[in-house]
């Protein structure tokens, strides 16, 4: 008999453990950045915020690019680099 009350009392044990930590964060959250972005409040403000967005989800017209494709192709297969890329990096340092 004491042993099934104890295991009645492990079930309800363990929900009031587990609601008071879940009070406790929501009363005093912690002051972390990671907690600001994953936090549950973050979740449900960012769900929102996808259905709400005023951009539209896919591309409308073709994006046009600048690029030789088959001349990049032929330095990048050729030379395994693209010319003039080493004077950019060099650039930047």
């Amino acid at each position: 008999e004491f042993k099934q009350q104890c295991s009645s009392l492990r079930i309800f044990a363990f929900i009031g453990v587990n609601a008071a930590i879940v009070t406790s964060l929501f009363l005093d959250p912690p002051k972390s950045s990671y907690w600001r972005t994953y936090s549950p409040l973050y979740l449900l403000s960012s769900i929102g915020g996808a259905f709400g967005s005023k951009q539209p989800l896919f591309l409308t017209e073709k994006v046009e690019r600048e690029v030789d494709v088959p001349d990049l192709y032929k330095q990048l297969s050729l030379n395994r680099r693209i010319e003039g890329a080493e004077a950019e990096e060099e650039e930047e340092h």
